[in-house]
């Protein structure tokens, strides 16, 4: 007698960021604007954005159905974002909220201050490369960051800007 063997289907893996890809976060941007802003220590500008960061349970959603159009049963959507991890459980609320439902978050360490490419390259080097999909950010270096990898990447953003 034959033994049934269940093998699990390896699901597809698509990528996006969040804030200017799901999350409009325009209303908030002035808080981080480097260029505008006088900063006299580091601990000043992180202070900036954990204000912006802290105020993101307001923003309005995008990109819903867009996000949804990629089923659960066959992709594995995964959030990677330059947040740090103190924001994690208000971030998932967000998610939540506004009916978007990744399979996994993958947020920037508290204590990691690289720029957004580096720390998303080093998030997305951890996951399985060959499953990726597709990948969606609304950066232009870290869509290239992307393509360097290998993999299938375009721009999605809410808003059209040259900050950070």
């Amino acid at each position: 007698m034959g033994t049934l063997q269940m093998t699990k289907a390896i699901k597809q893996i698509v990528i996006f960021d969040l804030d200017n890809c799901l999350s409009d976060d325009q209303w908030r941007l002035h808080m981080i604007d480097v260029y505008n802003l006088p900063f006299t220590s580091e601990h000043e500008l992180m202070a900036c954005y954990d204000n912006y960061h802290l105020l993101s349970p307001w923003d309005s959603a995008r990109h819903v159905d867009f996000f949804n159009s990629f089923p659960e049963n066959t992709f594995d959507r995964i959030v990677v974002t330059s947040r740090p991890e103190k924001f994690r459980t208000m971030t998932y609320e967000w998610l939540s909220r506004s009916m978007l439902h990744p399979r996994r978050v993958l947020m920037r360490a508290n204590d990691d201050f690289r720029n957004c490419v580096e720390v998303k390259q080093s998030m997305v080097e951890r996951l399985k490369p060959e499953l990726i999909h597709h990948a969606f950010d609304d950066k232009a270096d870290v869509v290239a960051m992307y393509r360097i990898l290998g993999i299938k990447a375009e721009i999605l953003a809410i808003n059209d800007r040259t900050l950070g």
